[in-house]
């Protein structure tokens, strides 16, 4: 399948995490997400204790461990996904964008250098670590090697926090729409638009938000202010429902 160059979207970033229901479902779940016009694809490379999320995700993280699916298996997974992303774009010209994400213990068991040099190789250059404070030598390794950690960012950060998690100028800032985990019912802080105009004027940053979006209006909230909504948890319940190429029509096109 392939998609419909002519059809307007919304910006969507897909989560899914790798090897739920199985290693190779997840790929065909991962290229449909992008057939269909998901701009941006975040990768979860499954960890047994994933902080930031809810139930949804933490499932599916856990039943992919007890599958046997390690880094390695995902470093792989990532770079046929990656391949496939660029196929597409020669297609109809449209960039889907790659990007991981794991939590910090994963990344220091593989080797931080290892890591990025090897997401560097494949075409790689950004990374979601919800536990990875920026300011840490961690994140400097990841950084000095040349592979951006995206700032995941509450809407009460301090100002003078906020210039010092942008100093390294990332290519995409993830914003949680509310105070809670993945998965939880939709609400939208209002000081949510405060922090994207001010993280506008510091840095050329793509926007996103999530937590909770799971709906085309949820979509269209969120897309008043941010550069592309993010959603998971919708996603997933959608897969084993069945019926996911509906919820990705509804998100991207409703």
């Amino acid at each position: 399948m392939s998609p419909n160059p002519t059809l307007q979207k919304h910006p969507l970033m897909g989560h899914l995490v790798l090897g739920y229901p199985s290693l190779a479902e997840s790929e065909r779940t991962a290229m449909a997400y992008l057939e269909a016009g998901v701009q941006l694809l975040e990768l979860q490379i499954p960890f047994s204790d994933p902080s930031a999320d809810g139930f949804t995700i933490t499932h599916a993280n856990h039943v992919a461990i007890a599958q046997g699916t390690d880094t390695e298996h995902c470093l792989r997974a990532i770079d046929r996904l990656q391949a496939y992303a660029l196929l597409l774009a020669t297609q109809d010209g449209i960039t889907r964008t790659v990007i991981p994400m794991t939590y910090l213990n994963k990344l220091v068991a593989y080797g931080l250098e290892r890591f990025a040099r090897e997401m560097l190789a494949i075409g790689i250059s950004s990374i979601i670590v919800p536990d990875l404070p920026l300011d840490t030598p961690q994140a400097h390794t990841l950084i000095r090697q040349g592979l951006k950690p995206v700032p995941v960012l509450a809407s009460n950060v301090p100002p003078a926090r906020l210039a010092q998690l942008l100093a390294h100028q990332p290519d995409y800032v993830y914003i949680m729409a509310d105070f809670k985990i993945t998965g939880q019912q939709f609400t939208l802080d209002p000081r949510v638009s405060t922090l994207i105009a001010a993280i506008r004027h510091q840095c050329r940053a793509q926007v996103g938000i999530g937590f909770g979006i799971s709906t085309g209006p949820h979509v269209q909230a969120v897309l008043r202010t941010a550069d592309f909504a993010i959603v998971g948890s919708a996603l997933i319940r959608a897969q084993e429902a069945g019926n996911l190429a509906e919820k990705l029509t509804e998100l991207l096109e409703g």
